[in-house]
């Protein structure tokens, strides 16, 4: 099974082409709101859409959200409808502005390998598996369709990389220098891909973009013993997790404009970013010092907050479980909890005044 695969899934029986939620995916559910807090400058307040059990993996303007409900992927159209892909144990992991939507499926009584799989905007899906291939990671998704990600072995340690272009062209992925392996990480809108760089003499891990079919290494943050690219932007921006010698602490950090800004931590000693839109918005897991257990963030312009502060009023009862990606306009996908309701919903965060 793919490391990348972030909600498991049961085999399954074929099931029914669309299940229609209509009012229920505009619609939170009742809770009596609590005293709002202020919020602070430059932030928003979020409503919850709630999208039924399940977890939404990534969600652009005017294409609603992708993901997996339980037993299935999944796509939520904007208009409030909600699609099962095809195919069998799917992850659907990325979403592009197109509508389209990539991942991996997974057949134990077929090849018994993980493959990696685009669906088109009218669900149909497209396998970029080739006879011979082994377990593949999808790590991304363009706006043309171009894919990357990585082969790995039984152990599920990644050996190499690839991309495939929107006509189906795979092309391996570079190697930096000898003894070093750059496994893709992340895909922009454009099609720039991040990588993680490994040093197979015992090196640390770097953070790298192609650029003109080379991998071009990024210098390590001040402090950093390692580097892994989490997200890249349009704009040549990296997001990436930054680490040092005693692996105790880990923080994420923004490389733009030749330069690293760490984004820092709520309050404990370690911060995992996740996503990372065009205007620069990063949505995270924080350790808190307070309470157990780790807080979703939202960090804007070199300040974070929790998102459990920023929900609207009439929001009251939610708690976010996952943050895994924030849409250009600023809507978070992810995934939560109602109170009373031990099941995971999959949520999309909207932006509201504050």
């Amino acid at each position: 099974m793919s490391s990348r695969r972030r909600h498991p899934v049961p085999a399954r029986s074929a099931p029914s082409a669309v299940v229609a939620l209509g009012a229920a995916v505009a619609t939170v559910l009742a809770a009596m709101p609590a005293q709002a807090a202020d919020v602070p400058p430059g932030f928003s307040r979020y409503r919850v859409i709630d999208l039924g059990t399940g977890r939404a993996s990534a969600t652009q303007p005017g294409q609603g959200a992708a993901g997996n409900t339980p037993a299935q992927a999944t796509r939520w159209a904007g208009d409030g409808r909600r699609y099962a892909l095809p195919g069998l144990n799917d992850w659907a992991g990325f979403m592009n502005h197109a509508g389209v939507t990539a991942g991996e499926t997974w057949d134990p009584e077929a090849d018994g390998g993980e493959h990696p799989v685009r669906w088109t905007r009218d669900g149909v899906l497209v396998d970029l598996h080739q006879p011979g291939d082994p377990d593949a990671g999808l790590v991304g998704l363009a706006d043309d369709g171009t894919v990357a990600g990585y082969w790995y072995d039984a152990d599920g340690v990644a050996r190499s990389g690839w991309v495939v272009a929107p006509d189906g062209t795979r092309t391996p992925f570079p190697h930096v220098g000898t003894g070093e392996f750059a496994q893709p990480s992340a895909v922009s809108p454009d099609g720039r891909v991040a990588a993680m760089v490994n040093d197979h003499a015992g090196g640390p891990r770097r953070c790298g973009v192609l650029v003109g079919g080379r991998v071009r290494l990024l210098p390590l943050p001040a402090g950093a013993a390692w580097c892994s690219p989490t997200a890249v932007d349009a704009h040549g921006g990296v997001l990436a997790t930054i680490g040092a010698d005693n692996g105790n602490a880990w923080h994420g950090a923004v490389w733009r404009d030749g330069a690293w800004t760490d984004i820092g931590t709520l309050c404990g000693n370690w911060v995992e970013p996740h996503a990372m839109n065009a205007a620069g918005v990063v949505v995270a897991r924080a350790e808190r010092c307070q309470d157990a257990g780790p807080l979703e963030v939202v960090w804007i312009d070199g300040r974070m907050q929790a998102l459990r502060d920023l929900l609207a009023p009439e929001s009251a009862g939610w708690r976010v479980a996952t943050v895994n990606h924030v849409a250009d306009d600023g809507r978070i996908a992810g995934s939560g909890y109602f109170a009373g309701d031990g099941r995971e919903h999959a949520i999309v965060l909207v932006p509201v005044a504050p």
